[in-house]
């Protein structure tokens, strides 16, 4: 003799598999999809910082020299015995962030006096000195530069090169990675008896100038 007994749990059983089996029904094909979406977005790649990679920056400036020779010499100038204006180039090679080698070149308008009879002074200069930079933000850094400057004096006719301290102090402005412009102060210091005894003052030159790095 088999004996049957009702489970009193069946119906909520039953209930409980019929909605389940809905439930699956109405959210496998939503699952499918985001599935799939996740499958096909391409994966980012890894961020890298934008290093640019320029070995140095050329730099053409202009601007204006205070070389006082007319406070130095008891003759009469005629002519930039005060100061003139000045160009030049320039040659930076960056290290790192904070540190720079720069050579830079200078040329001045002849300086013309009397003393019994016209005469003349040519000079030019040139620098080279390291540079510590300290950013103020991403485009805008100043700089200090010390080093040693190097100033060719044709003293009507006696020439001389002579070699001197040099200081620099500048802010420097950046464009893109190609371009920027700066400001600078330059100096010079002065001789006291070049090889004909001659004394040469000091150099001040304010520049500003374009540069293009590369």
């Amino acid at each position: 003799m088999t004996i049957m007994y009702e489970d009193d749990n069946m119906p909520s059983k039953l209930s409980s598999s019929f909605f389940l089996s809905i439930l699956l029904f109405i959210t496998a094909p939503c699952l499918a999809g985001q599935l799939v979406q996740y499958q096909s977005q391409p994966t980012a790649a890894p961020s890298t910082p934008n290093k640019t990679k320029r070995g140095y920056t050329a730099h053409i400036n202009l601007g204006y020299s205070w070389t006082n020779w007319s406070d130095s010499y008891p003759y009469d100038f005629t002519s930039n015995g005060d100061g003139s204006f000045t160009m030049g180039l320039g040659i930076t090679k960056p290290f790192n962030q904070y540190f720079s080698a720069q050579s830079s070149y200078f040329y001045t308008p002849s300086v013309d006096y009397n003393n019994n009879g016209g005469h003349s002074i040519s000079q030019w200069l040139t620098t080279l000195m390291g540079l510590m930079k300290y950013p103020l933000s991403d485009s805008t850094q100043c700089y200090l530069g010390g080093g040693l400057g190097m100033r060719y004096t044709d003293f009507d006719g006696d020439t001389s090169v002579t070699i001197r301290p040099a200081f620099s102090a500048g802010v420097q402005y950046t464009l893109n990675s190609y371009w920027d412009i700066q400001g600078q102060y330059l100096r010079v210091n002065n001789v006291g008896d070049d090889s004909h005894g001659n004394y040469i003052p000091v150099s001040n030159i304010i520049s500003f100038g374009i540069g293009y790095s590369f």
